[in-house]
């Protein structure tokens, strides 16, 4: 998954200037991918791509962690605001 990430976000980025690309964990199920936002963390540290972020999504934030306010802090870093 996370070739798939990388290349993907090379491609965009190769066609479109100043793309910036988001993940969003959505659900702690067994069988999706990102679960929790400590992971989307770990995959943009160890991808270290600049022009990929997480997208915070406050409802998501709260039913996957709880405490969404605390939460907040620990992954402003790694967000990006869309408008």
């Amino acid at each position: 998954m996370k070739t798939l990430l990388r290349r993907s976000v090379a491609v965009l980025t190769e066609k479109l200037n100043d793309i910036i690309c988001v993940i969003e964990p959505l659900s702690i199920r067994e069988n999706y991918y990102l679960r929790s936002y400590d992971d989307a963390i770990d995959i943009v540290e160890e991808l270290n791509l600049p022009n990929l972020k997480i997208m915070l999504d406050t409802y998501h934030l709260q039913r996957l962690h709880g405490d969404e306010s605390g939460n907040n802090d620990i992954i402003c870093d790694y967000i990006r605001k869309l408008v």
